[in-house]
C-alpha cells in the first residue's frame, strides 16, 4: 500500500510538471502536437487518469470475486498500454533530434517506473 502511495505523489508531481509550460514533458507534448500522428501521446495521460481512478474506486468497494477480477483486468490492460506506448517511444527514436533525445529518455524512465509499481502492486 505504502508504494500505492508513493505512485500518487509521483504521478501529481508529473501532472504539475505537465501543467506548468516551464517543465520538460509539456515542451515535448508541445513538440510532439506539430504532427498529426503524435497526438496519440496527447490522450495517454488522460486515459491513465481514468484507469487510475476506476482503479481507487475499486480499491475502496466491497472485495467480491467480480471485482476482483475487474481490476486484476484494469492492471493487466494499464500495464499493455504503457508497454505499448514505450515501444512505441523507442521505435520513433530515430525521427527525433538529438537536443529531444534527453526528455524523452526521462519520459520514458518514466513510464518503467510505473510499470514497476503496478507489478510490485499487484505481487
Amino acid at each position: 500500500m505504502l508504494l500505492y502511495l508513493l505512485y500518487h505523489l509521483l504521478l501529481l508531481l508529473l501532472y504539475h510538471l505537465y501543467l506548468d509550460p516551464r517543465s520538460f514533458l509539456q515542451l515535448y507534448l508541445l513538440h510532439l502536437h506539430h504532427n498529426s500522428h503524435h497526438r496519440y501521446i496527447h490522450h495517454h495521460l488522460g486515459y491513465q487518469t481514468l484507469l487510475i481512478l476506476l482503479l481507487f474506486l475499486l480499491h475502496n468497494q466491497f472485495q467480491t470475486l467480480l471485482l476482483l477480477r475487474l481490476k486484476v483486468l484494469l492492471l493487466t490492460l494499464f500495464q499493455v498500454y504503457n508497454l505499448s506506448l514505450l515501444l512505441w517511444l523507442l521505435f520513433h527514436f530515430l525521427h527525433l533530434h538529438l537536443h529531444h533525445l534527453t526528455l524523452m529518455l526521462l519520459y520514458l524512465l518514466y513510464h518503467l517506473l510505473l510499470l514497476l509499481l503496478y507489478h510490485l502492486y499487484l505481487d
